[in-house]
Parts: C-alpha cells; structure tokens; sequence
C-alpha cells in the first residue's frame, strides 16, 4: 500500500520529483520549487519588422532598491541577461559593457554610438527580494531597447518573477521537501531573459532560412517561387533552463499590453519568405564583383523582369566567410549586397524601390569556414522575396 501510494504521489508530481527511499523513516520526496513569472508587459514596440540585421550594447542593470552591493549585483544579473541573449545570436555583433555603470540615458547612449552599435539595452529592477534557499525571491526586470542613432525608445516591457519557498509537508508516509535552485535570483533572470527576447527576436530578420544554390534564370525564378520550410527556431530555451507557469496574479508589473510569449514563438516557426542563393564572387575584401559573376547576376535581373517576378519586391543579403573580425565583415556584406543593387539597377532599370539591401557578414554560415570550399559557399548573395 505504502509503495502504491508513493507511485500515485511521484506522478502527481511530474518528472521534477526525486525520491529518497528509507526504511525506517518516511520516505522523502524532493520536487522543484516552482518558478511563477507574470506575463511579458509591453508598453512600447515598433510596429513594422526589421530586415537589416542590427549591433547591440548591453549595460549593467540598475537596481533601484537600496540592497548590498548594487553594483556588482546589477553587472552579474546584466550579464545573465546578455549571455541568455547572445546564447540565441540575436545580433551578428552583441557586446556587454560590464566594466561600465549605468549613470543615466544620455551617458549610455554615448557609450552605444561609440562602440559603434546600432540599439542600447537598458535593464532596470524596480523591486528585488533575495531569499536564496530559505526565503521567497521576488524580481521585477524592465528592459528598454533604444536606436542610438536617433535615440528612439523601440521597446519598454516589463515582467515579474518569483521563486515560492514552502515548508516541508509530512504526510502519513512520507514527507515532501520543495527543492530550491542553488541560486533562484539568477534562475528567474534568465527566465525572465528568455521570454522577453520572444518579441524581440520576432521583430529582427528571421533566422534564415537555408536556400539552395542557382545559376541560371529559371533556377533562380523556381527557387524563388516555390514554397519554403519552416526555419529554425531560435527562441528556443537554453538547456538547462527551468520556466514555470505564467499569468500568476500575484505578480506586480508595469501597466500595458500583455504579450502571449507562446504564440509569438509559434510566429517566429513560420517559413520565411521563397528565396535563392548565388554564388557571386568579389575581389579580396572589397565590394568590387569580379568580371566573372557578371553572367550570373545577368541571370538574376532577367529573373527579376520574368512575368513571375517583375515588380515584386526582393531583399538582397551579403554573407561573409570567418575572416577578419565581425564588424569589418558586417560592414563588408553590406557594401557587397549594395554592389548588386548598383548592378541591377544601371544594367536592367530595376526600379531601386523593388530592391532592400542587408548585410549579415558571418552570422549565417552554410557550412564550417575549416577550407577553400566552405568559405566561398558562405561568401554567397542570397535573394528572396520581401515578407
């Protein structure tokens, strides 16, 4: 009977339990502890997608409840923050200031620009209870994207977690024990880190999607007509990671538009949009195309003027190889996919409104850039129809 019973309280449980058996005292059951977050609460967000993909800087957050060590506390939880995000490479080059301190906007902002990134990161905790093992652990994080080229705020959101310490239960035959993280304040930060980059990540370019190579017109207008497959998903969650039940009514957070993590990251599975990779060459680290990719790109615009594909709009994307450092090669494929705009545009009088240009440098390789072959497979142009 007593087994029996323990069996029904294991799968009441779930598979969080963990059970130590002993014969002549009640057996004792350890389960998690239950992580309880609000929803993501959004009080700003742009309202169209972006296809260029974007730089960030990441500050140390800013405590605002007097608590030890505020300092040092905030460039811990910073960081969680920022290696939860670069863990998902939402952004080709994605830097964290922790040997700086939030002093305000405009000293972040300055900071941004002159390492050269596109959007500031800005997290702030408004309220934070620290239990540890022993205690309840409460934290509220907001999260402030800013375009540093204008200072515009892009996204304010907001969300609450908390980690419930509960005493332990004798029962009859047994005794259940809640199980704490070893350390639940940075559990619930990356938690936290995790669902606020669902919005975020559905509103820069989509993973990509991996398109097959072409030479000639009609493999570029079938490529770039047929259905596609679901990319990758990105926002999955980094292993290890413990989430919990959302929408507790207990959880304080900022007034706004509450967002349905779940059902972004079922958006974010959708295919991307028809589309084809070609194999134009350019001179050594520069955006010249060498005279030998001419007949390609020939191909490309007649593609583009086909019944098809005349007047639709396309986005043209640079791919580099490994080499050089990220920023020069986000730059380079940049300039590279302009070229062929350029080319486009003077040979065939494509109208350059039809035609987006981005640049993804080495942030979407085909194939490892361990040899000749596989650099030049990821030194690529791909073209695909606008969303």
């Amino acid at each position: 009977m007593q087994r029996l019973l323990l069996f029904i309280i294991i799968l009441s449980l779930g598979a969080c339990a963990y059970v130590e058996p002993s014969i002549t005292e009640p057996s004792t059951i350890y389960k998690d502890a239950k992580l309880h977050k609000s929803e993501v609460v959004m009080t700003a967000q742009p309202r169209s997608r972006q296809y260029q993909p974007l730089t960030a800087l990441c500050m140390p957050f800013f405590i605002q409840e007097p608590v030890t060590d505020h300092i040092a506390l905030g460039r811990e939880l910073g960081g969680i923050f920022y290696r939860t995000w670069r863990y998902k490479q939402m952004f080709p080059i994605f830097e964290y200031a922790s040997d700086s301190q939030f002093r305000g906007l405009g000293s972040a902002l300055s900071l941004a620009r002159a390492k050269g990134a596109d959007l500031l990161i800005v997290g702030i905790i408004p309220h934070l209870y620290a239990g540890s093992t022993v205690d309840d652990t409460d934290i509220t994080i907001q999260i402030r994207i800013y375009e540093t080229r204008n200072n515009m705020l892009l996204f304010s959101m907001a969300q609450a977690g908390r980690v419930e310490f509960r005493d332990d239960k004798d029962l009859i035959l047994l005794k259940v024990k809640d199980r704490m993280p070893s350390s639940p304040l940075y559990q619930l930060t990356r938690s936290i880190a995790h669902d606020m980059a669902v919005p975020v990540q559905s509103w820069l370019p989509s993973p990509g999607t991996p398109y097959q190579f072409a030479d000639d017109r009609a493999g570029i207008v079938n490529a770039m007509t047929a259905p596609v497959q679901p990319a990758g998903n990105t926002a999955d969650t980094a292993a290890g990671q413990q989430t919990g039940p959302q929408g507790d009514s207990g959880m304080d957070g900022a007034q706004g538009q509450q967002t349905d993590v779940t059902a972004i990251e079922r958006d974010l599975k959708s295919p991307e949009a028809p589309g084809v990779n070609l194999d134009i060459h350019f001179d050594v680290d520069k955006a010249t195309i060498r005279p030998s990719s001419y007949p390609l790109i020939d191909e490309l615009g007649r593609a583009l003027q086909s019944p098809d594909l005349k007047g639709r709009k396309v986005i043209i994307g640079g791919h580099t190889d490994s080499d050089a450092n990220d920023r020069y090669n986000l730059d380079l494929s940049k300039r590279r996919a302009e070229a062929v705009k350029q080319y486009l545009t003077s040979k065939f009088q494509i109208d350059p409104a039809l035609l987006t240009t981005v640049g993804y440098g080495e942030s979407r390789p085909l194939a490892k850039n361990d040899n000749a072959a596989n650099k030049q497979m990821n030194r690529r142009v791909e073209v695909r129809l606008a969303e």
